[in-house]
């Protein structure tokens, strides 16, 4: 590679590296450190989880936010933030960290594969709800009939498990009849994961509905998969429907949907732009029309060009052009409106830029 090609490149990375500074640099030593003053697994888990929120999540909504060139230096960026480790499991832990606190836990401890299992369920439930065929389908004069279906069929299965309790069941590989104890099944043949045999279902389902059968035994299959699914649509998904259907979420959603066309636009562009650059969000040509949709705007060029004007920091930092005083004011107030819209993590940057033109304010008057 020519010296001025690499110059190029070079900076092309700094550049891109750049997009990914709010997110920090996860220091292995200090995750480490906070482990080992941390009592239980579950607490240890809960710790590691909030940081794959604060890091991994935010790294992942920036770099699906690139073009496909600028995807070419995911390891490159992956360094910057979690050092040269390999990332490992769901969660997204740092595998040193992984090694060395919770290797020879996962097919031996229950307390580890419980808080996987519902990890990952968690994790299946924000998928739905974030996925577009649910957001078509809640959005759709249909969507009553639809999960009134689906809220039937998870209570019809799991009256079939109740009925299991009380009745006979054959083993097939012994060919002999027991009345069915789920909870000493697991050492018995009717535990296999082969989902051919209805009643080996019903037996995960109830397992799963008795909420401590997990904490207290070890799973036999890949915890993040079978349990955590049941997991998922037979409790959160459950009480989700359930939601639904309460008399006040009913009227809420009547309410929401009623007359959208009139509707005036919760944030303004200005806001949107503002929130989605402190979040260390992108808002390309191509998201802007959904992004506008969303907040009920119609332009997603305008909201581009928005979030172009305060990407910078001198635009941001600025006095506005033509400047007067009344402008500089607004300006502030809206800032102001942007950091209530943050989280905690997210509003140092703006409260700092808000006193920045504070001061611009105090030095003009």
């Amino acid at each position: 590679m020519e010296r001025g090609q690499f110059e190029n490149e070079s900076l092309e990375i700094k550049n891109i590296l750049n997009k990914f500074n709010h997110i920090g640099f996860l220091d292995y030593k200090e995750v480490k450190r906070k482990l080992l003053i941390i009592g239980t697994i579950t607490t240890k888990l809960d710790y590691l989880k909030n940081i794959k929120e604060n890091y991994f999540d935010k790294y992942l909504t920036v770099f699906l936010s690139l073009n496909e060139k600028e995807q070419r230096f995911q390891s490159e960026i992956l360094e910057s933030i979690f050092g040269n480790y390999e990332l490992w499991s769901s969660l997204q832990i740092q595998k040193r960290i992984y090694d060395e606190f919770f290797r020879d836990l996962e097919n031996q401890d229950t307390e580890y594969q419980y808080w996987f299992m519902r990890f990952s369920a968690e994790e299946k439930f924000k998928a739905k709800l974030n996925s577009e065929d649910y957001k078509d389908m809640i959005a759709s004069n249909r969507s009553e009939k639809y999960f009134i279906a689906e809220l039937k069929e998870i209570n019809d299965k799991i009256e079939e498990v109740d009925t299991l309790k009380h009745r006979t069941v054959r083993d097939n590989k012994k060919g002999d009849k027991f009345i069915f104890d789920w909870e000493k099944s697991a050492e018995d043949q009717v535990s296999n994961w082969c989902f051919t045999n209805k009643e080996t279902e019903l037996i995960q389902i109830a397992r799963i509905l008795d909420l401590n059968y997990y904490k207290e035994n070890i799973a036999k299959s890949n915890i993040d998969n079978l349990q955590a699914e049941i997991y998922f649509k037979y409790i959160l998904y459950k009480e989700h429907l359930e939601e639904l259907f309460k008399p006040e979420t009913v009227n809420q959603k009547k309410l929401q949907q009623f007359d959208k066309n009139t509707q005036k636009p919760a944030l303004t562009m200005n806001q949107i732009a503002l929130k989605y650059v402190y979040k260390g969000s992108q808002i390309t040509r191509d998201s802007g029309n959904q992004i506008a949709k969303e907040h009920n705007h119609s332009s997603g060029e305008k909201l581009f060009q928005k979030f172009t004007h305060y990407s910078s920091t001198a635009n941001r930092k600025g006095k506005p052009h033509p400047f007067t005083m009344r402008k500089l004011e607004n300006k502030i107030k809206l800032f102001e409106s942007v950091v209530l819209l943050l989280s905690k993590e997210d509003q140092s940057k703006a409260k700092d830029e808000v006193s920045t033109l504070k001061t611009l304010l105090e030095s003009d008057y």
